[in-house]
């Protein structure tokens, strides 16, 4: 959906007279399906455009996004030789018998494709997720089996198991890979959903039958039984992992489907699983509820999944006399991730309030142990009082902040 309630919708058709309004292709293209890309207007009362999008082979749409201007950018698969392209990255589909992800880029009528491009190599690639950030660039994802499927600056170069998942970022223009990479371990692995934030990190969902499958500061460090879901996120060059993890349990199926954002980079994803011991927290359902699949709601946090943890958010001491000093308060750190967390610098903004000792400064804390901040409020005047809280670490977030708040009374 664009900023003024517009919907885009892809996906893929057998129908010969599919509607279509304003058609960049108003005619099936032959096989068995074609890929489609529809947008209608806010109320949902009129296609804006709606076209068919493939070759002679078949062709399908997997995912679409939309950018602020109105361009929609599109992934999915082809096993056309002829797949409308347009200032294609690469020009011909990369084996006689598979298919081929693409991704293509609408201009906001619908009237023009700003690029589309083939993206694969000899043997099976799907694209099942696109996102793009606020320069225009695209971020894909899907699986391969291909051994040649195209990469750059990839943090894992080669195919490892049966299937990968992948992650691609093109440029703006589509005329180059920023970066692309497999993501997989020594089985099957499916980037399902993607997302994007607005330093350019990468956020992935999918599956792994892997045990092997690359984990980094991981909430889930192994897999759980048959196929889990995993959560990654690749920082902004595209050249680590942030952090990436398994989410799932015992069951032979936890599959996520969908992942979005929040501001302060917050993950949500979905899906299903028939594990009975699928991992929660502050469950609004905490069992699973029949004999087969449940859905499953899941936000993780970075705070939870990557290194520091806080045992409060902020910290308020009410209101207390001029001139005399509070009860010490007790701010808890915990390393929380799988590598040892190095605090380098506690401060306090607004000091000449808030005072602070602590055992943290320059302490290396392995996984699981702790560390305390002692916090006291002393007001100089009456009125409200605000400070901030400032730690410095190793590992992401880099710097946490904890805002402080008290009053002066006469």
């Amino acid at each position: 959906m664009d900023k003024r309630g517009n919907a885009y919708v892809t996906g893929g058709t057998s129908s010969l007279d599919f509607p279509t309004a304003n058609s960049l292709h108003s005619r099936f293209g032959g096989g068995n399906f074609d890929a489609f890309v529809a947008k209608l207007n806010c109320l949902g009362s009129a296609l804006v455009y709606s076209t068919y999008l493939g070759g002679t082979g078949e062709d399908a749409g997997g995912s679409i996004a939309v950018d602020a201007a109105g361009n929609a950018y599109v992934t999915g698969e082809t096993t056309s030789t002829n797949f409308p392209t347009a200032n294609p990255l690469q020009h011909s589909l990369g084996g006689p018998y598979s298919y081929d992800a693409f991704v293509a880029k609408f201009n906001p009528a619908g009237s023009a494709l700003v690029y589309s491009t083939y993206l694969g190599g000899s043997d099976f690639d799907l694209g099942l997720g696109i996102a793009v950030d606020t320069a225009g660039s695209a971020y894909v994802t899907g699986w391969t089996a291909s051994p040649n499927f195209p990469t750059a600056s990839p943090v894992q170069g080669s195919l490892r198991g049966y299937q990968n998942a992948f992650v691609a970022k093109l440029n703006s223009t589509g005329s180059a890979l920023v970066y692309s990479t497999y993501l997989g371990g020594n089985y099957f692995d499916r980037g399902l959903g993607i997302a994007v934030d607005r330093a350019a990190n990468a956020y992935v969902a999918g599956f792994t039958g892997s045990d092997d499958f690359p984990t980094d500061n991981p909430l889930q460090p192994s897999l759980g039984g048959g196929y889990d879901g995993f959560v990654a996120k690749l920082n902004s060059p595209g050249s680590a992992l942030v952090y990436s993890t398994y989410l799932g349990g015992s069951g032979s199926e936890d599959y996520e489907r969908g992942i979005a954002l929040d501001t302060a980079a917050n993950v949500y994803v979905t899906g299903y699983t028939d594990s009975r011991d699928f991992p929660t927290a502050n469950p609004l359902q905490g069992t699973n509820g029949g004999m087969t699949y449940n859905g499953f709601v899941a936000k993780v946090s970075p705070m939870n999944i990557a290194g520091a943890g806080v045992s409060a958010r902020s910290v308020s001491f009410g209101e207390q006399k001029v001139g005399t000093t509070s009860q010490t308060q007790t701010l808890t750190v915990r390393s929380v991730g799988s590598q040892p967390l190095t605090i380098t610098w506690v401060v306090i903004l607004n000091s000449w309030a808030f005072k602070q000792s602590n055992s943290c400064l320059g302490q290396t804390l392995d996984p699981g142990q702790n560390c305390t901040i002692n916090l006291t409020f002393r007001p100089r005047v009456p009125g409200p009082q605000m400070g901030t809280l400032l730690i410095l670490t190793n590992v992401y977030p880099s710097l946490l902040r904890i805002p402080l708040s008290g009053a002066g009374t006469k």
